[in-house]
């Protein structure tokens, strides 16, 4: 009896331990999750709309984020995550010309030694822009890139008005 219930456990352990790794392209492929608006005040205590962006993300190759660290000039340069206005004009969007690009850096994340494939969810905060588009139809298409320069699918928040889509959140 002794016998079988070894023969068993080595048996389940060989069967667990020989998985195939599912492969994935070099490219990123992400997917939209939410996106969320608060009313509040930036740091000059000026009223704006703050943003907060999810997306999911599987990079089949794990080349995603840099090492660039936070305080060398290089930093301006090493940029991952990349956002568009866009506003509804005429029945079109159009793409707006912004003061400050939404573009972010992913920190450096070390993929499996055995799998390197990457998955995991993103989160862009503080997407900060004034109210002057309160009343206008917008969404935001968004992409990402790896290091080696792989860009992903591009993907979009669902349409909405600033002013009918605020959580309002007291200071």
């Amino acid at each position: 009896m002794k016998k079988i219930i070894g023969i068993f456990i080595v048996v389940i352990i060989a069967l667990t331990s020989c998985y195939r790794v599912k492969s994935y392209p070099p490219e990123p492929s992400i997917e939209y999750v939410y996106f969320t608006l608060t009313d509040t005040v930036d740091i000059l205590d000026n009223p704006v709309l703050s943003g907060t962006l999810r997306f999911s993300f599987i990079d089949g190759d794990g080349d995603v984020g840099d090492r660039v660290p936070a305080d060398t000039s290089l930093i301006d340069s090493v940029k991952h995550v990349f956002l568009t206005l866009l506003k509804k004009e005429q029945g079109v969007f159009v793409e707006q010309e912004l003061l400050v690009d939404y573009q972010y850096r992913i920190p450096y994340f070390e993929p499996g030694a055995n799998n390197p494939v990457l998955k995991g969810d993103i989160i862009v905060d503080n997407l900060n822009f004034q109210t002057p588009f309160s009343s206008d139809t917008l969404k935001f298409n968004f992409y990402m890139k790896d290091r080696a320069g792989h860009k992903s699918n591009i993907e979009e928040t669902p349409v909405f008005i600033p002013k009918d889509s605020v959580l309002t959140v007291g200071k």
